[in-house]
């Protein structure tokens, strides 16, 4: 498998890296916490071939993020995976998905396999 280059935005890094650390070990791994933070990493590294997405973290507004991301020309084409989403969005999300918004959808617990698969998927 080549590396890969994987932001992840969520609202605490602490969590982020044991969630998903040890199954992105090869992968270089990108943290964001917030929007603005995202959006500053993304600017800052081009080279982002994945972004994972936490619409369940409690501080952050995963679909404001997902709008910049796809309003920014520069990114707008990398593949998103919604982490986590909340019941209240999923409609919302399923509607992404088939409009080409998001690539797919990481439910949590995280289970590795899924991960791996979707990763796969999303950058081939």
């Amino acid at each position: 498998m080549m590396t890969k280059r994987i932001l992840i935005v969520g609202d605490d890094v602490t969590e982020m890296q044991a969630t998903f650390g040890p199954l992105l070990a090869g992968h270089r791994v990108l943290y964001a916490v917030g929007t603005l933070q995202a959006m500053a990493r993304l600017s800052d590294d081009r080279e982002v071939t994945l972004i994972l997405l936490d619409v369940s973290a409690s501080k952050l507004h995963g679909l404001d993020v997902l709008s910049r991301i796809r309003s920014n020309p520069a990114v707008h084409d990398v593949p998103v995976v919604i982490v986590g989403a909340d019941p209240r969005v999923r409609r919302a999300l399923e509607m992404m998905v088939d409009g080409g918004g998001v690539a797919g959808h990481l439910p949590k617990p995280v289970r590795p396999v899924q991960l791996l698969s979707l990763l796969e998927d999303a950058v081939a």
